[in-house]
């Protein structure tokens, strides 16, 4: 595809045509034209403009049962190469809670079980609960990100500290830590300590060796939903 044929970016022009048939852009990696070309690659997802039709909301279907109630804090620029791409529905979805929150992840998980229930006899997820009482989950607990890689040097794992990028988008005061392939901390820093940390590991990873790694503050997977 010839790159001036393409739109300055895809966040501002979200329909495009194609031999004249009008292509809905759901997905842009990269959004922007110039980043396509620094990269050399451009992946879209796209549905026919005829095919959408508008879903009363009593037949909306979600593809997990639960959100945070905000998204990170972005920054007006791209993230390096080496930068940890966190998937945009896994942000906080495991973190770490402080234990002074017992009651809002107890009441919280008992709501995303009742969902996780229903899925059963409507096939579907038709409600999704987004976490509005844990809003700070760390607040109280005194972390910094040179406690944390000290703590993660003291397990005998490298703490080599990258960027943060939610798809495309890095996040402001954004960090991530790759413990192996298949596990990455991730969280934002911002004036001496960190008020955000999330684990981002695959299906088969244990996630009891972190159960102790932070001091008053639980590990708490929503999409189970369980503590450990």
């Amino acid at each position: 595809m010839v790159p001036r044929l393409l739109p300055e970016s895809f966040r501002d022009s979200p329909a495009y045509k194609i031999r004249e048939q009008p292509w809905f852009v759901v997905r842009a990696e990269p959004a922007e034209r110039g980043e396509m070309i620094r990269q050399r690659t451009l992946t879209l997802s796209m549905i026919p403009v005829g095919s959408l039709r508008e879903v009363p909301p009593g037949e909306w279907t979600y593809p997990i049962p639960t959100i945070a109630d905000s998204d990170p804090a972005m920054l007006d620029r791209y993230p390096s190469r080496d930068a940890f791409r966190l998937p945009f529905e896994a942000w906080r979805q495991t973190e770490w809670v402080s234990d002074t929150m017992i009651d809002a992840i107890i009441s919280t998980q008992a709501e995303i079980r009742d969902v996780i229930r229903r899925i059963g006899v409507e096939n579907a997820i038709r409600q999704i609960v987004v976490r509005d009482r844990v809003r700070q989950p760390l607040e109280g607990v005194n972390l910094t990100l040179s406690s944390l890689t000290d703590r993660l040097a003291q397990l005998k794992l490298d703490a080599r500290v990258v960027e943060l990028a939610v798809r495309q988008d890095l996040v402001d005061a954004g960090f991530a830590i790759s413990i192996m392939d298949d596990c990455h901390l991730y969280g934002v820093h911002r004036e001496g300590r960190i008020s955000v940390l999330g684990l981002h590991a695959g299906p088969e990873f244990d996630l009891t060796i972190f159960a102790a790694l932070i001091p008053n503050a639980l590990l708490v997977d929503w999409l189970i939903p369980a503590v450990f």
